[in-house]
């Protein structure tokens, strides 16, 4: 739903409105185990979106992410754990591997 656009000076430039366009409205999936509220690894900044989907019903939200190194560790596993507690549900990040390290 958000896009994560980043230009930090001889660190990392990432612009993801050059190639994605942003939703407008909280993804949920049907599943025989339950409804999944799916987003992408930046809207797990944004609390409101959670609560929606928890609140339509969501027991699990799907966070696929590619987090950088830059920025990524400084609040990947603290916004999952905040956001699965908000709203007593379960997250699942999933992660594009990435070599330590490098800059990706």
């Amino acid at each position: 739903m958000h896009l994560f656009d980043i230009d930090i000076p001889g660190k990392i430039t990432f612009r993801e409105s050059e190639v994605l366009s942003a939703g407008n409205e909280p993804t949920l999936v049907d599943t025989p185990f339950g409804k999944i509220g799916v987003a992408i690894c930046y809207d797990v900044r944004f609390p409101e979106l959670a609560m929606i989907a928890a609140r339509k019903g969501a027991f699990l939200l799907l966070y696929p992410g590619a987090f950088n190194m830059t920025t990524g560790p400084l609040h990947w596993e603290l916004l999952a754990r905040a956001r699965a507690v908000d709203n007593q549900v379960c997250l699942l990040h999933t992660h594009a591997h990435m070599q330590v390290g490098a800059d990706n």
